[in-house]
């Protein structure tokens, strides 16, 4: 394959890592939520302990690689806790994507098929049931290994599942079932799930770590549904970050909105 043609193939896995649970739309019937089974113990000593290993840094840099479709990406992401995250998508030392997510808005292009977008979060609630879930809190969290909500008493399960301890809770707003797992041996986030209230859709985070570092030294993403797709991030930790988050859309790409009315979605 040419240099060129592999570059671009490998871009084109670009939007998908950056936007990993956009793709999920109808699917299958069986249950997604794991077995369990009843176990005698202390819940708030287990969300102490969770606590006690949760990235907590201000800001953090990483250089990352990204494993999709049988490829891989390179890049880095920055990141300043509660406000942005960047990451900048290359293929042979080339830039070929980048993405910014905010509070109010999130922005991305990719150079294999030229598309953009530049929104709000609420303009992506109408492509798929998935997205109702979708906000900046929920992508940091997912990333940084933090719990997609606070763990307590209440919302323990009293069960185990495959070695964790699980924690569960219903977003108000859209439905989905929030999971969070807990490594009974490091008492380390293990894995996070958010669920459809139907469980045909799903997302599911997976991580792995190095013993000195708070925040996840891998995060694999997995989506259920009609469509499957896997990305894994794994992160290398830089000392120091750089205070620069350059992002300008270039002339010439389509907007997503103009493509998904294309196909009949309200955006």
């Amino acid at each position: 394959m040419k240099t060129r043609d592999m570059a671009l193939k490998i871009a084109g896995y670009a939007s998908m890592a950056v936007f990993a649970f956009a793709a999920v739309s109808c699917g299958t019937k069986k249950s997604v939520v794991p077995e369990h089974t009843a176990e005698t113990v202390r819940p708030a000593e287990v969300a102490k302990k969770a606590a006690a290993n949760i990235f907590d840094g201000i800001n953090a840099e990483r250089r990352i690689n990204i494993e999709a479709g049988g490829l891989t990406l390179g890049g880095t992401m920055r990141l300043v806790s509660g406000e942005k995250i960047w990451f900048n998508v290359s293929a042979l030392g080339i830039s070929f994507a980048r993405a910014v997510f905010t509070k109010d808005s999130l922005m991305y292009y990719e150079k294999a098929k030229k598309t953009a977008f530049s929104g709000s979060w609420n303009e992506l609630y109408d492509i798929s049931r998935m997205l109702r879930i979708a906000k900046y809190d929920t992508v940091e969290d997912l990333i940084c290994a933090r719990p997609l909500f606070a763990l307590s008493e209440g919302n323990f399960s009293a069960e185990s599942a495959e070695g964790s301890y699980m924690f569960s809770s219903r977003d108000a707003s859209s439905g989905f079932g929030r999971y969070v797992f807990v490594d009974k041996r490091t008492f380390r986030i293990a894995r996070q799930m958010l669920i459809s209230p139907d469980e045909k859709l799903g997302l599911i985070a997976e991580y792995e770590y190095t013993e000195n570092d708070k925040m996840p030294s891998s995060v694999k993403f997995s989506t259920i549904g009609h469509t499957e797709i896997s990305v894994k991030l794994n992160f290398t930790a830089r000392k120091t970050m750089l205070e620069e988050f350059p992002f300008r859309i270039p002339s010439g790409y389509s907007d997503v909105r103009e493509l998904a009315r294309a196909i009949g979605v309200r955006i």
